[in-house]
């Protein structure tokens, strides 16, 4: 899946040195309407924003390892150009999820964005929040899956009757595309 193709995202290579290694991976993407929005200049844009959100929110922290920081990246294989970035956090979990709660805030604040993250263990979100999935949702059957958007962890379902569009193993593309979709209708039906 998408894990071991990302920045070493594998999992620690053995049990010496393996708790400095911890990481979280990120990445954000840009819509317009349903449409993902790639070009360099509107994700340099982007990048600006989320840098100065990030900031604002993380005003005083001081970070273990590595602190909050995102790049524009290019397409890589099936993952559209976004903007992200990678923490260390080694032992210290409240690095952890004080990238995670920026990004929830984030995605709150900017509503034309989709965040998805998993750190070195795999999904996070899932592995926090495992008690209040759906049965089908395991770490199998994630990849693609998983998102933040407007404030909220958003799950893309599996197909049905009624969802003859959604891939039981979605691209990178496919699943955002579902997200998005969804919001925009949570959006519509919340005005």
């Amino acid at each position: 899946g998408l894990f071991a193709e990302m920045d070493g995202a594998g999992g620690p290579s053995g049990p010496l040195g393996a708790v400095e290694d911890e990481k979280i991976f990120y990445q954000v993407f840009l819509f317009d309407g349903e449409q993902l929005v790639e070009d360099d200049a509107s994700l340099r844009a982007l990048c600006f924003s989320v840098r100065a959100f990030a900031a604002q929110e993380l005003l005083g922290y001081l970070w273990q390892r590595d602190a909050f920081s995102v790049s524009v990246k290019p397409v890589e294989g099936e993952v559209p150009a976004h903007v992200g970035g990678t923490t260390r956090f080694g032992d210290n979990v409240e690095d952890e999820w004080g990238v995670i709660g920026v990004l929830f805030k984030l995605s709150k604040a900017l509503s034309q964005i989709v965040v998805r993250l998993w750190d070195t263990d795999g999904e996070v979100l899932l592995i926090e929040a495992a008690e209040e999935l759906p049965v089908w949702l395991e770490p199998e059957s994630s990849d693609n899956r998983v998102f933040i958007s407007n404030g909220l962890l958003q799950i893309v379902p599996l197909p049905s009757k009624g969802q003859a569009d959604l891939a039981v193993e979605p691209s990178a593309r496919e699943g955002l595309a579902a997200v998005r979709a969804s919001s925009l209708r949570l959006a519509a039906a919340r005005a």
